[in-house]
């Protein structure tokens, strides 16, 4: 089931983990559709009373059907999946025995440079380099596990504001969009995956 991954191990607010170098693609995210995970109720966070209520608008779709959500296809197989929601996003990082990265992973993952060079995301009191070898447009954003609050706060889990909403990463801030409904699916957002234990079986 553990799909390969480039790891970078990394340290967020003195935690260790690992979150893969590049984001979920297209033919990692068919293999969840293919080998009938995505329709295990199992995998999927269990906030909410319902499975339907998760999978939204696509809740009777089978498999072909999902994969031409996502665009799917041989050729594209190693693009970014994107029109994933939160919460296919977050069941998929179970199955792989993840999550979702904090905010605070991504911004150890890009760490900070010479003032001179650095720009800031609006979320953040750090600067930032911006991610250079990642697959996503200029304008991609990528799902993290945070609620959205006004500030950043770091990650400890803190109740969301009456929205509900969800923290999104960008590279670059581009139209200020910073946060979405979790039920909701753009074509500019994907994600990776974080994991809080070792990868490698034990080795770091």
């Amino acid at each position: 089931m553990s799909e390969q991954f480039s790891w970078r191990e990394i340290v967020a607010e003195g935690e260790r983990c690992w979150i893969s170098q590049d984001p979920v693609t297209r033919g990692q995210w068919a293999k969840f559709i293919r080998t009938g995970a995505y329709f295990e109720p199992g995998w999927w966070p269990v906030a909410l009373s319902t499975f339907a209520r998760m999978r939204g608008e696509r809740h009777g779709l089978g498999g072909d059907a999902l994969l031409r959500a996502v665009d799917f296809s041989w050729r594209s197989r190693g693009r970014p999946v994107t029109n994933i929601n939160w919460f296919e996003a977050a069941a998929y990082c179970r199955w792989q025995q993840g999550r979702l990265p904090w905010s605070t992973d991504y911004l150890a993952l890009f760490p900070p440079r010479p003032a001179a060079a650095a720009r800031r995301w609006s979320w953040s009191r750090a600067p930032v380099r911006p991610p250079a070898s990642v697959a996503f447009p200029d304008t991609g954003r990528e799902w993290s596990e945070d609620w959205w609050n006004a500030r950043f706060r770091g990650r400890v889990v803190r109740a969301p504001d009456p929205s509900g909403t969800r923290r999104l990463f960008a590279r670059n801030d581009v139209d200020g969009l910073h946060r979405m409904d979790p039920y909701q699916r753009r074509d500019d957002v994907g994600f990776r995956i974080a994991r809080d234990d070792s990868p490698f079986g034990g080795q770091g």
